[in-house]
């Protein structure tokens, strides 16, 4: 079974973050942020594979403007623990080639969150050289709040922070990633379940013997460390799970109750 990874990680002032920030950072560009007068430029950054906004299509001009896009989702927000964005943090199959990645990200995103009403900025990376070569993986910074004209309305849009809704998210990319691994002729699966609900308990590691450990020492890799090293991402999955539905109900909780006018 291949390694199924979703993440989701809210951008909250609170903590400092910024979506304009976080957004240059994903993106490796250079942004400039309308209300501090500081630009961030991760410009240097190697790792990026394709970056791509996806809006509606009755989405005014700027949204495509990733500088604007990002600066008028900052505008939006009076409180000073307000959220800005939302990020996805997705782990991509090494299965397909980078073609097959690109295609299956944007038809999620396209299919999943902008029919719903939200603007989505798109960053793919590929692996690190510490890794196996094997951590293809992409981020989606999403809007809060529905788009009105050319403004974005003062009321956040409930729905999309509800429990229910995270489920139906993560459950769509293992069935869009299942669907591509076919397509693409391979016998690859995912599963988004956590352990707990496919009838697996918290697995410990297995023993490894003394041939194994040393091939492993010297950067051979064996099947025991790769079972192993399933079971530490199956396990993490498992523990990002619960955090996420946590970090959800505490995201519900703090939305305000406001009116419908958009924010001027």
């Amino acid at each position: 079974m291949a390694i199924y990874h979703f993440e989701v990680a809210p951008v909250q002032r609170s903590k400092g973050h910024s979506a304009v920030a976080r957004a240059a950072n994903r993106s490796g560009t250079r942004l400039h942020d309308w209300q501090t007068g500081k630009a961030h430029d991760y410009r240097r950054r190697q790792d990026v594979v394709m970056v791509k906004i996806i809006a509606p299509d009755s989405a005014p001009e700027w949204a495509d403007d990733r500088e604007k896009l990002w600066n008028h989702a900052e505008l939006a927000e009076k409180r000073w623990n307000s959220q800005p964005a939302r990020e996805i943090r997705l782990g991509l199959p090494y299965e397909l080639t980078d073609r097959q990645r690109a295609a299956l990200v944007l038809g999620y995103v396209r299919d999943v969150f902008v029919s719903l009403g939200m603007v989505a900025d798109i960053g793919i990376y590929r692996p690190g050289d510490d890794g196996d070569g094997r951590n293809h993986h992409a981020n989606i910074l999403l809007t809060m709040r529905e788009l009105d004209g050319e403004q974005f309305y003062r009321k956040k849009q409930r729905e999309w922070s509800k429990i229910q809704k995270l489920i139906y998210w993560r459950e769509q990319w293992a069935e869009y990633q299942n669907r591509a691994l076919e397509a693409a002729g391979s016998d690859a699966r995912v599963d988004h379940r956590s352990l707990e609900a496919q009838g697996i308990d918290r697995e410990t590691t297995k023993h490894m013997g003394m041939a194994a450990m040393a091939m492993e020492r010297k950067g051979k890799q064996t099947q025991l460390g790769d079972r192993n090293r399933e079971i530490v991402e199956q396990n993490r999955t498992h523990e990002a799970l619960v955090n996420e539905l946590a970090a959800v109900e505490a995201e519900i909780s703090t939305l305000p109750e406001a009116d419908d006018t958009p924010a001027r």
